[in-house]
């Protein structure tokens, strides 16, 4: 059963309802945002993998922090179930190449800054 969850942060989460006692668990869950467009009365709605970079798939949720907790509507559900299966484990990959290119950057320009430091300074005369 897919639920949304609303914390006391203003934060709406939806995910697959797994029954656990005294709190709430979802696996994969995702936080909806909503875009709002001067010119629409009804907004636009993303869902963005809660905690990205986390390699967990169940989240708990304290009871002290819902507001409020739903069923979603069936068109929803379904919106859901094809972002999870469209994303997949591909996201999860693409998240961990593009860590691993960021590394691989900030390495590479940190080796040419000191490179160019090196190369600034004046070099020691022989003593001779």
């Amino acid at each position: 059963m897919i639920k949304i969850l609303k914390l006391g942060n203003g934060e709406e989460i939806v995910g697959e309802y797994v029954p656990s006692s005294n709190n709430v668990t979802l696996r994969k869950p995702m936080t909806i945002v909503y875009r709002f467009h001067p010119l629409s009365s009804f907004p636009t709605v993303k869902l963005v993998k809660y905690m990205l970079f986390s390699k967990d798939e169940l989240f708990t949720f304290s009871s002290l922090d819902i507001v409020n907790l739903t069923d979603a509507r069936e068109s929803f559900a379904d919106y859901y179930k094809h972002v999870v299966e469209v994303l997949g484990d591909e996201a999860d990959k693409n998240i961990d190449n593009e860590l691993k290119e960021a590394i691989i950057v900030d390495k590479t320009a940190k080796n040419k800054f000191y490179e160019s430091l090196l190369e600034q300074m004046p070099t020691p005369k022989n003593a001779n």
